[in-house]
């Protein structure tokens, strides 16, 4: 897994974290989320500078695998001093991407001691594992929180992510499953559990779930979409070229819903 799809692919998860007004879970442990952010911050400057590494052809100077000039990777929370001003001290950063690497780990590791059955810690120590491409170990974490508290949909998804990136298929379908039991109406939940059904064969399942998202989200380009695509894989045409059309509508530039909506027409004789 390249940085740049993990990155996609826990920004996607990320987005859904309840925030400590919405959650109930670990409601006296907020003193760690700067801790948790710094720890992110270090995977993400890990996995960014990594790939741009491999990337970088035309910039002999960096063989040398020297990090990035200070205040690249600078947080936005304004807690935190800005390390540009005239009398704040020089940051001692990591020299090395390894650097950066074994720092992060380290942040990680002294999160879990502090936090070991805190169920919001859990799941973000999860996603930084998952920034340093050990899957296993945000397995692990994961799991941890689903024993600590039951009712966490998020952590569920991310497993199913997980497990269907490893080809579990039929496993990711039973994770989303429990994330939708805990969460009806979670958007994320809801449209990767009927992708995944697509995926799968079960397209009659996958288009009542489909259509109950866009009853929820009428304005979602995405759920429309699949919902076209499921549509087209059970040979309703006009129904998918209503939904591609519907989502064309909502976004005109999305290519998907075009190409979709191009192969109804083909198919339709239009």
């Amino acid at each position: 897994m390249t940085a740049s799809s993990r990155g996609d692919e826990v920004a996607k998860t990320a987005a859904t974290v309840p925030t400590a007004s919405s959650s109930g879970v670990g409601r006296g442990a907020r003193p760690w989320l700067l801790g948790v952010l710094a720890a992110l911050g270090l995977v993400i400057a890990a996995s960014l500078y990594s790939e741009h590494l491999r990337k970088s052809e035309q910039a002999p100077e960096l063989a040398g695998r020297t990090a990035p000039p200070a205040g690249t990777f600078r947080s936005s929370a304004s807690s935190v001093p800005d390390a540009s001003a005239p009398d704040a001290p020089a940051p001692d950063a990591p020299a090395t991407v390894e650097a950066i690497v074994e720092e992060s780990q380290h942040v990680v590791h002294r999160l879990a001691a502090e936090f070991p059955n805190d169920p919001e810690a859990l799941h973000q120590i999860g996603l930084a594992w998952v920034y340093l491409g050990q899957s296993a170990k945000a397995i692990e974490y994961w799991k941890k929180c689903i024993e600590i508290h039951p009712e966490y949909p998020h952590v569920y998804r991310d497993l199913a992510i997980v497990a269907r990136k490893k080809g579990n298929l039929d496993e990711a379908v039973l994770l989303l499953r429990k994330a939708m039991a805990v969460d009806p109406r979670a958007f994320a939940s809801q449209f990767d559990l009927g992708d995944a059904l697509l995926a799968a064969g079960q397209t009659e399942e996958a288009t009542a779930i489909l259509r109950r998202l866009v009853q929820m989200y009428p304005r979602s380009v995405e759920g429309y979409v699949l919902l076209g695509a499921a549509c087209l894989q059970r040979n309703h045409l006009k129904e998918a070229r209503q939904f591609y059309e519907t989502a064309i509508k909502l976004d005109p530039m999305d290519e998907l819903a075009c190409s979709g909506l191009a192969t109804t027409c083909a198919r339709l004789g239009d």
